[in-house]
């Protein structure tokens, strides 16, 4: 067999193991909900919501590692989260903790691919808004206010997480805090990163205040640890930390994007377009 054809085979059948043996797998009973959830009044078509009692303070929950610790016992934070993450939002008597859920990826091959079979029918038990665009997956799913949003900002937007924080900003949330946005595989260091950053600093430049957690050592917008060419030993430091992300944090995720989100029929695809260039 052509040694590219061997490869081809590796990668996809990588592939169909990844997809069976995921990190976030377990879906948790949404029945079991933290009292300190709010209660909704919600326009499905406007995307317009009420919540009571009303809250200060938003906590954006990402899957990075610097979720560890994120406040999700204390009751003055409305949580949001998205996709298939709610196994990490738990509180700490396990039960689950969210205020709205954001699925805004459209429903198509790839989508569903990295979803587990039965995510869209655990998504329709959703007990709170579910943020969508022109879809109805759930019986609480309501549009995302995009043009609400463009209105309080501008339209950029490369994932979820510039969505949560524009919409933070249109809703004059205080404080919005950001737990697990690490924004460090292949594709979020390169695309994502600079569309939240962006919303970060704008939203810090109106007065808002942003979280980190206390122990995120990544480059942030206005959180940057060091003056670059202030002093010699400071920009030592800052190549480091530059260089030792790239080879720790960066690198070793491309290869695992490239199989746990590529599947096997674009890998077949490839595979044809590479046979026609020979």
């Amino acid at each position: 067999m052509h040694l590219e054809r061997r490869v081809v085979d590796w990668l996809v059948s990588r592939a169909m193991r990844q997809r069976h043996d995921r990190i976030r797998t377990s879906l948790p009973d949404l029945s079991n909900r933290s009292p300190f959830c709010a209660n909704t009044i919600f326009n499905a078509s406007t995307g317009a919501v009420h919540f009571y009692p009303k809250r200060q303070k938003v906590l954006i929950l990402g899957a990075g590692a610097s979720r560890a610790g994120a406040p999700l016992d204390d009751p003055d934070y409305e949580v949001w989260s998205c996709n298939d993450l709610a196994s990490i939002c738990v509180d700490s008597e396990g039960r689950f903790r969210a205020d709205r859920w954001f699925e805004l990826h459209p429903q198509d091959d790839v989508v569903r691919w990295r979803r587990r079979p039965d995510f869209w029918e655990w998504l329709a038990t959703m007990p709170i808004p579910v943020y969508q665009f022109g879809r109805r997956d759930a019986p609480q799913s309501l549009e995302f206010p995009i043009e609400r949003v463009i209105a309080t900002g501008r339209d950029y937007f490369a994932c979820t997480f510039a969505y949560q924080i524009g919409l933070a900003l249109a809703e004059g949330f205080h404080t919005i805090a950001l737990w697990g946005v690490d924004l460090s595989s292949a594709r979020e260091a390169t695309v994502e990163r600079a569309t939240v950053e962006w919303w970060v600093g704008y939203a810090q430049g109106r007065g808002i205040t942003i979280e980190w957690p206390p122990w995120d050592w990544r480059i942030r917008a206005g959180n940057h640890p060091f003056r670059y060419g202030t002093q010699e030993a400071e920009c030592e430091a800052e190549r480091a930390l530059v260089y030792d992300w790239i080879r720790d944090g960066y690198a070793p995720t491309i290869p695992r994007f490239l199989l746990a989100n590529r599947p096997p029929w674009t890998l077949a695809e490839w595979w044809r377009w590479r046979v026609s260039q020979s």
